[in-house]
């Protein structure tokens, strides 16, 4: 049997992907210190200018938070910014018009 105890990761990288499809059972480790500055809630993209941060916001508790207790901060529109600069910056890649969403801007 294959296991895999990782945190969860805002758009995982594929290779955490190719991972989680080779394991029989996962578990996500989220009973542990949340930290603003890791992956549970933040990546970067690759843009013409070099890596670019998409951070979802979150609301802290204060003190100590397992990445269980924390919660996204919706009064910003995040959704939109990050949607916008993926579309930005990856619309012209090969198949992204088969896999990304349409446009609700038009």
């Amino acid at each position: 049997m294959n296991l895999m105890i990782s945190q969860p990761r805002y758009m995982p990288a594929m290779n955490y992907v190719q991972r989680m499809s080779l394991c029989d059972v996962m578990v996500y480790l989220d009973s542990v210190q949340y930290s603003s500055r890791d992956w549970e809630n933040r990546n970067k993209i690759k843009t013409a200018q070099g890596w670019m941060w998409l951070s979802v916001p979150v609301a802290h508790g204060g003190g100590r938070q397992l990445i269980k207790d924390a919660r996204i901060d919706n009064s910003f529109q995040w959704r939109r910014k990050h949607i916008c600069s993926i579309r930005q910056w990856y619309r012209r890649a090969p198949y992204f018009q088969r896999y990304f969403p349409p446009s609700s801007e038009s």
